[in-house]
């Protein structure tokens, strides 16, 4: 692969506009220093991301459907663990107040 390829791949991995991509590829593909400022910023820009913040600004329809709550709770890609398994995808901060009451 040629040296142009992997620096526009490797631009677009470190893209501000999507946190978790950013703060893993400087983590894990770059083996940088979770001391490291670079790591430190994304890693604190995780709760930032566009997405996580969407998902939590919904979470009292997650955390506490109407109705028959069970069945609302799996709905695929909607329910409130589909929210879950996002926003561990996203890597979210579990200890952000929002998502540990809906946890």
């Amino acid at each position: 692969m040629s040296k142009i390829v992997l620096d526009s791949t490797l631009k677009w991995l470190l893209g501000e506009d999507n946190p978790p991509v950013r703060y893993l590829t400087l983590a894990s593909l770059l083996g940088k220093s979770p001391q490291a400022a670079e790591v430190r910023d994304a890693r604190a820009r995780l709760m930032d991301y566009p997405v996580t913040r969407e998902i939590l600004a919904h979470g009292p329809e997650f955390w506490y459907p109407e109705g028959n709550g069970f069945t609302k709770s799996y709905q695929k890609y909607r329910g409130r663990f589909w929210q879950m398994i996002f926003l561990g995808q996203f890597l979210a901060d579990g200890r952000d107040p929002q998502i540990a009451q809906g946890v």
